[in-house]
């Protein structure tokens, strides 16, 4: 039980690389992770757009970091809940390119 405690302060330091890699961009997990993981297994890679993974480190980053204040502060259902859809927002965008917050954000560009 003892990770229990320790989980909420493990997510706000994963919250504040993504806001590092908002800030800049050889930071980003996200953008790594797509780089060196995801785009050599794709048949057609694409140019990757470095502004919309900056914008969805920094959404993400800001969520993360609300959800780990909640889970602290004892808030923990609803800390977790915006954790683990940021969690998921994360895996869409890394493992596929179906991030919805970033689709927005292409789509608000346009």
């Amino acid at each position: 039980m003892m990770w229990a405690e320790a989980a909420g302060w493990l997510v706000m330091l994963i919250a504040f690389n993504l806001l590092a890699g908002s800030v800049a961009s050889g930071l980003s997990v996200t953008r790594g992770w797509h780089r060196f993981f995801v785009a050599p297994l794709l048949a057609n890679p694409t140019l990757e757009e470095s502004q919309a993974y900056l914008r969805a480190d920094a959404v993400y980053g800001t969520l993360a970091f609300a959800g780990s204040v909640f889970v602290i502060t004892g808030v923990a259902p609803i800390g977790w809940m915006i954790v683990g859809l940021c969690a998921l927002g994360i895996c869409l965008d890394s493992l596929g390119g179906l991030n919805p917050i970033r689709r927005v954000i292409d789509a608000m560009r346009m």
